[in-house]
């Protein structure tokens, strides 16, 4: 009896435990998770959430875990109790409730240190988020002010540039008017300014070409016509054939014959291309480059195409007496006289009508002293010369006008008297070298 009455007090005893057990298990249930009213009404907050959040929503966020907190804290305050209360019957139940009673409130204290760590790291996440925003919005600062920048360097850049061309531009149109009024030194001058602010500009290219090679400075003059042309390699139309007249005086001037005829043959190539383009050409003289491409053929001795090209010249230009003196050459070298006095006597009357609205060209005082000559007025030739040493800029264009006397010479029948002619040019040609060399 007394072993099945220890028996039943044991299970009795057993079923407290269980009830007491499952009690605790409810409690630990109601400790651990908040109801579903309190989840829906204190959600926990989460990662995505707090990435971005305000101040009102960080200050909502640290209340509502001070809440739960708060509410897990009454909970093990209740449980305590309620252990108590079991103490009161059941030691055993007492130490195992005591236990539960730890493990609950470390449950408690862990979704608190949970809460805080989440907002924490959320602290932490929003941190890194200003600092790199603070880092782009920096560089990005940085690029708009490197930006800004260069804008301002190249509008600089294209002021610098408008200026130095407009610049040049004004000393091109004043260079072409002085080499227009025959002011070659002054134009000079002024172009080689021109080119010092624009370098590229085909014009002022072009010019100092020219000038270079009235000058009988062909190396130079050469240089500066190359620049003319364009990206395709095309030359401007006017500087080719200048190009062409330079390349025809180099070959006058060489000694090799195979050299020369190359020489020849260039400048044949120029002046065709160039009057192809534009046959109505002419050069800063005025003159048709027809006229010196007839150049080029008398001294190969085609003189029957150097006649064309002279006619064509007149047609061009028919009050300019460079053609009409060079047609007149030709006729007299052919020892056709009578046609030779009719154009020297033309070239002579444009000369003198020339000279009285421009003085100081000396082409003209060049044409009238060769007519001169050829038509047996030496004394008058002379005198022309003195007052044509005058206006010469360089000793240079007297050679054009010695080929021209010493081509009548070796004419079927030369001018009678042209001896005292031609030792005044070559000493005059000299003393102008020599003033030259003392002014450098």
């Amino acid at each position: 009896m007394s072993h099945l009455a220890g028996s039943r007090q044991t299970r009795h005893s057993a079923l407290v435990v269980l009830v007491i057990l499952g009690i605790l298990l409810i409690m630990s249930s109601s400790v651990s998770a908040p109801s579903p009213t309190n989840a829906q009404e204190n959600p926990t907050p989460t990662f995505s959430r707090a990435l971005n959040p305000s101040p009102e929503d960080i200050l909502a966020e640290a209340q509502r875990a001070n809440d739960s907190a708060q509410r897990t804290n009454d909970s093990v305050n209740n449980l305590i109790n309620a252990l108590n209360f079991v103490f009161a019957f059941i030691q055993v139940l007492g130490i195992i409730g005591g236990i539960l009673v730890v493990g609950l409130g470390y449950s408690g204290f862990r979704t608190i240190s949970e809460y805080r760590g989440e907002l924490e790291s959320a602290r932490e996440e929003l941190q890194k988020m200003r600092e790199d925003l603070t880092t782009e919005t920096k560089s990005a600062a940085s690029v708009l002010v490197g930006f800004d920048k260069r804008i301002s360097e190249g509008l600089d850049t294209i002021r610098n540039q408008a200026d130095k061309a407009i610049r040049a531009l004004a000393l091109l149109q004043l260079g072409e008017q002085q080499m227009e009024a025959r002011n070659m030194k002054a134009a000079l001058q002024t172009l080689l300014e021109a080119y010092h602010y624009d370098p590229s500009n085909r014009a002022t290219n072009y010019f100092l070409g020219e000038i270079y090679i009235q000058n009988r400075d062909m190396a130079k003059g050469i240089e500066f016509l190359e620049r003319t042309k364009n990206e395709q390699g095309t030359y401007y139309p006017q500087a080719e054939a200048a190009l062409a007249y330079a390349l025809r005086v180099q070959g006058d001037n060489q000694q090799d014959p195979t050299e020369k005829n190359s020489l020849y043959a260039q400048a044949e190539m120029h002046f065709i291309q160039a009057l192809k383009n534009d046959p109505s050409m002419r050069d800063v003289n005025g003159e048709s480059f027809f006229g010196a491409l007839g150049g080029l053929y008398r001294r190969q001795g085609r003189l029957a195409d150097a006649v064309r090209c002279y006619l064509q010249a007149e047609k061009v230009t028919p009050y300019n007496g460079y053609p009409i003196n060079n047609l007149a050459m030709l006729f007299f070298i052919q020892g056709n006289l009578k046609d030779a006095h009719h154009y020297f006597q033309r070239s002579k009357q444009i000369a003198e009508h020339g000279l009285e609205a421009t003085p100081s060209d000396y082409w003209l005082q060049f044409n009238i002293i060769t007519a001169l000559v050829a038509l047996g007025q030496e004394q008058e030739a002379l005198e022309h010369i003195e007052a044509v040493l005058d206006v010469l800029p360089s000793p240079g264009p007297l050679d054009s006008l010695m080929d021209g006397l010493l081509t009548l010479r070796t004419s079927p029948q030369p001018p009678p008297d042209m001896t005292r002619v031609i030792a005044r040019i070559q000493q005059a040609s000299q003393e102008l070298r020599a003033r030259g060399e003392r002014t450098m």
